[in-house]
C-alpha cells in the first residue's frame, strides 16, 4: 500500500481526532468503574443513616412487653411494696463482704 502525498495531507491532521477518541474509549470503563463505585458509597451511606423501619410483628412484641412491665408495676404499687423494699429483699446480705480488702504486693 502506497501512500501519496496528498493521503498524507488528509490523514495527518485526522491523527489527532482519532487518537483523541481512542482515549476516550480506553478511559471509558475506568471512568464507569469509578462511578459506580461512588454512586455505591453515597447509596450505602445512606442507607446507614437511615432508620430502618421494624416488622408489624416485632412492634407488637414491644407493646406486649411494654404493657406487661405496667400491668406489673401497677400490680406491685397496689400491694403496697415499694421498689426498694424489693431490691433490699432480693439482694442477700453477707455480713463480711465490703468490710475486708485484700492487697498483694
Amino acid at each position: 500500500m502506497t501512500l501519496r502525498p496528498v493521503d498524507m495531507q488528509v490523514i495527518v491532521p485526522k491523527v489527532t481526532e482519532v487518537s483523541k477518541q481512542q482515549q476516550v474509549q480506553n478511559l471509558a470503563p475506568d471512568q464507569q468503574q469509578h462511578f459506580l463505585g461512588q454512586q455505591g458509597q453515597v447509596e450505602a451511606d445512606h442507607r446507614q443513616k437511615t432508620v430502618q423501619s421494624s416488622p408489624q410483628s416485632e412492634e407488637g412484641r414491644i407493646r406486649e412487653r411494654q404493657q406487661n412491665k405496667q400491668g406489673s408495676h401497677r400490680e406491685k404499687s397496689k400491694s403496697g411494696r415499694s421498689e426498694q423494699d424489693e431490691q433490699e429483699e432480693s439482694v442477700p446480705q453477707d455480713p463480711l463482704r465490703g468490710r475486708l480488702l485484700d492487697i498483694k504486693i
